[in-house]
């Protein structure tokens, strides 16, 4: 998720990988494209030759290679409306990179993650030892924290929760999409949002509906209720919610894979998480979700 600052020119950025080898895209022609998905522009794209909108696909303009994977974009204020989100996504000229979309929202409502950082790694010491031919057991201490980095760093990478657990999200108000950026969305246990007069309240599951089978998953009003309104205060509404695949077991043996190499590039380099392998993020590429 990126954010963007109302009637102001904005610089998004997205990482471009090449479809057949998973590999940064480095040279060519690199297109944005903005969707409205609120507003008087739901569902169409910015034109930037004419600062329009447009009911068929259209560029926001070509982007500037930055390094890495990394492809940049200065959007005209005239694309960013106060209170709308936006989908953003690239396409290279030959149409060989993959393809995904990540949310852009206002500065606003921006995500606030208060809790579910630091997950446990879905591979337990001894196997990580044997994979690094390691016998002693003088480097335990320092290898598990190594694994528990590589885990966070390839959690954040994909917006995934690997062994499931609790997430608790914060937004400034309630949106027409609610997407809990973890993927995949178990459960949502509880909303609790700031009334008019100030006032915590739990919101009764009645009033909305959760997609667990999308990736993220999707909170929206249920049919023939609204979201009630709220106290106009930070952090006015509190989503609380699982994700995760399960069990150790559950967790794919790619992501898995993905991070054994970064625990080994760690070990070898003594915790420089700076320049992870590329082999690693390709695995990781698979699955990865941009907030969607």
């Amino acid at each position: 998720m990126q954010t963007y600052t109302a009637e102001a020119a904005n610089t998004m950025s997205l990482d471009v990988i090449a479809k057949a080898t998973g590999a940064p895209v480095v040279a060519g022609t690199v297109n944005f494209y903005l969707i409205a998905l609120n507003g008087d522009n739901s569902g169409k794209w910015y034109r930037a030759a004419d600062a329009s909108w447009q009911a068929a696909e259209a560029s926001a303009g070509a982007s500037t290679y930055k390094g890495g994977s990394l492809w940049q974009l200065s959007i005209a204020a005239a694309a960013w409306i106060n209170g709308v989100s936006y989908s953003l996504y690239a396409k290279e000229t030959g149409d060989l990179n993959v393809v995904y979309t990540e949310q852009i929202v206002p500065v606003s409502i921006s995500y606030l993650y208060e809790s579910g950082a630091g997950g446990t790694c879905p591979i337990d010491l001894v196997e990580m030892k044997s994979h690094l031919r390691v016998d002693s057991s003088d480097e335990d201490e320092i290898l598990s924290q190594m694994m528990l980095a590589a885990t966070d760093w390839a959690e954040n990478f994909q917006c995934r929760t690997y062994i499931s657990r609790e997430r608790t999200m914060q937004l400034d108000a309630f949106q027409l999409l609610i997407r809990p950026p973890y993927a995949p969305l178990v459960t949502v246990d509880s909303i609790v949002y700031v009334d008019d007069d100030g006032t915590n309240q739990t919101l009764d599951s009645a009033y909305y509906r959760v997609d667990t089978h999308t990736e993220p998953g999707r909170i929206t009003e249920a049919y023939n209720y609204y979201w009630p309104t709220t106290r106009n205060v930070t952090g006015a509404v509190t989503i609380t919610y699982t994700s995760g695949y399960g069990l150790a077991a559950a967790v794919p043996e790619d992501i898995k894979a993905a991070i054994k190499m970064i625990v080994h590039h760690l070990y070898v380099n003594r915790g420089d998480l700076g320049n992870i392998p590329e082999s690693a993020k390709s695995l990781l590429w698979q699955k990865r979700l941009l907030n969607i």
